[in-house]
């Protein structure tokens, strides 16, 4: 008997742009199959995070694309109401970056009789450490509500995870790459490398970057490395790295089969989730049992441990050896000095670790939908041994521009000055502006051109 075909309505982050996003070819591959097979689709994304700048294609044949307001709970909610409407079934994807948890109860909620609601979790690593690791997590509770969850992978492990949280039915889907879109090609000369790397600058896998392809970089001169992904630039640490910045998909083939190496990165953190969630019991074995089991395949010297007697159960921290020339430096430069801290370093990554270090409660809020956003891309500033406040500033027509500024104690305006402008001049700016309230004192420290 033939079966008829349905109507999807599939809430993801985004299906035309990969910036910032690569769950997009897995949605390409994944959603082409279905229209392929009858299905109607209608997929539902964002304009959030640049993307819509971004568009690596225009809206496929395959699908009907509905762009909605990044910054508006009401226009989400309108659109699961109108999918409700029409559709078949409803799809909430993980990962959207915006609406997440509202998505998650609205889905549920909207659905109506005959309709199946189905949580697509396209990182079921993260989605069930965060449940595990918060008893209050609101989705616990929404899991046996849904029809099914679906994931990007993961075997068995997963499945009897999201069994222990109450899933009705969970079914791994795995890597749903259209070959018609990804396959061997020519090399490309403007591709061409000893070694390639294709990754976003993100908190918990930069260190491995920095030790797996910047430090060979650096040792061997004489070799051509190349790094596409966004939050790289504007400049290499090392002149025979050449910066592609964002790469789009169509244009992944070519890079990949253009190297004599492409390098593929994760971190200890990482490898030890997978580790936990594929070999490990899920309730069973903690997370710092493979942790350690990680570290020890870890080469001697990699990273020094830094034991912080002041503080409560004296905890662990590491460093790389190459950092302590950088320390020395800085330790011998002559009078205070401000540092802007970029919301990706590493110092961030960890709030609990931040607030245990300096007393800061710090969010990157770029993920915060705006109207409840204090700061969208907020630089702590560290003065002497603390963090002196916050820095919202952002590079726009070769103008960096101060959108909020707000200080926990007093900074010598010189030496605040000469924070910002390091951080300006870095990220290409001309001159910087103040479009906040605040000061006389500072705004007449900080306005002014960047080669004054």
């Amino acid at each position: 008997m033939k079966r008829s075909p349905l109507r999807f309505a599939f809430f993801g982050s985004s299906l035309v742009s990969s910036y910032w996003n690569g769950a997009a070819t897995y949605y390409r591959g994944l959603l082409r199959a279905l229209a392929g097979r009858g299905h109607t689709i209608t997929f539902y994304e964002p304009d959030a995070f640049e993307r819509q700048a971004h568009r690596d294609i225009d809206d496929p044949s395959y699908a009907r694309v509905v762009v909605y307001p990044g910054d508006d709970d009401d226009a989400a909610l309108q659109q699961v109401e109108h999918a409700a409407k029409t559709a078949d079934v409803l799809v909430k994807a993980s990962g959207v970056g915006v609406y997440d948890r509202l998505l998650e109860r609205a889905i549920v909620e909207a659905r109506r009789e005959r309709q199946l609601a189905i949580f697509w979790d396209v990182d079921a690593p993260a989605t069930l450490a965060r449940m595990r690791d918060d008893a209050g997590d609101p989705f616990r509770a929404l899991v046996p509500r849904y029809d099914a969850i679906l994931t990007y992978g993961g075997g068995e492990p997963v499945v009897r995870a999201y069994r222990e949280f109450g899933a009705r039915l969970c079914v791994p889907i795995y890597n749903a790459l259209d070959p018609d879109t990804h396959h061997p090609v020519v090399p490309d000369p403007r591709y061409a490398a000893d070694l390639s790397l294709l990754a976003n600058r993100l908190p918990d896998r930069e260190a491995r970057i920095f030790e797996y392809f910047f430090t060979p970089a650096r040792r061997l001169p004489g070799r051509r490395f190349l790094l596409g992904g966004n939050g790289w630039g504007p400049a290499a640490p090392e002149p025979n790295v050449r910066l592609l910045g964002h790469v789009p998909t169509a244009e992944h083939n070519a890079f990949n089969v253009s190297a004599l190496a492409v390098l593929k990165a994760g971190t200890a953190e990482q490898i030890a989730r997978r580790a936990r969630l594929h070999y490990g019991q899920w309730r069973g074995t903690p997370i710092g049992h493979w942790r350690a089991r990680v570290e020890a395949l870890l080469p001697d010297g990699l990273a020094r441990p830094v034991v912080v007697t002041d503080l409560p159960d004296a905890p662990v921290y590491w460093y790389r050896p190459e950092d302590e020339e950088g320390w020395d430096r800085a330790a011998r430069a002559a009078g205070p000095t401000v540092r802007l801290v970029p919301p990706l370093d590493n110092l961030l990554f960890s709030r609990a670790r931040l607030g245990a270090l300096f007393g800061l409660d710090y969010k990157f809020e770029a993920y915060t939908p705006a109207a409840q956003r204090r700061f969208y891309f907020a630089l702590p500033v560290l003065y002497e041994d603390a963090v002196a406040g916050l820095i919202d500033a952002r590079l726009a027509d070769g103008v960096w521009q101060i959108r909020g500024i707000e200080l926990r104690r007093p900074v010598p305006s010189e030496a605040l000055r000469a924070g910002v402008y390091r951080v300006a001049r870095l990220a290409g700016a001309e001159k910087v502006a103040v479009t906040t309230r605040t000061t006389r004192e500072i705004r007449r420290a900080l306005v002014g051109r960047c080669d004054g």
